[in-house]
């Protein structure tokens, strides 16, 4: 079970989280959003467009498939920092932001494809 971050572990993390050591990190988690950028870019050229899709936005970055793919893309880089000795910080605060932005991307493209037609939806996607 994950408990709350206290004031000093919180600060203790994002010590690491900027420091030189995390420097892998970053370069793997930007790594995973632009792989995921890249994929859901090809995967939206490819795929037959529908009006009000869950999946696919008007642009890459629109539906849900963009936080999707950097969600699982980074748990899966995030497993495969101990292999190599590393201890992860950044992702730590990473993910659930990934998580927190999925979810948001999925609920908000559900509701904008249930509710095509409603400004309010369309004002807060």
């Amino acid at each position: 079970m994950h408990h709350a971050l206290s004031l000093a572990e919180l600060q203790a993390l994002l010590s690491r989280v900027f420091s030189a050591d995390a420097l892998v990190e970053w370069v793997l988690l930007l790594g995973c959003l632009a792989l995921a950028a890249l994929l859901s870019l090809a995967l939206s050229r490819t795929a037959i467009k529908r009006d009000n899709s869950v999946l696919f936005g008007e642009r890459v970055i629109d539906g849900a498939l963009f936080p999707l793919l950097a969600l699982g893309l980074a748990f899966g880089a995030r497993r495969l920092l101990p292999l190599y000795g590393l201890t992860p910080a950044l992702f730590k605060l990473a993910l659930p932001v990934l998580v927190s932005l999925a979810a948001i991307r999925l609920v908000a493209r559900v509701l904008r494809a249930a509710w095509p037609n409603s400004t309010a939806f369309k004002a807060l996607e």
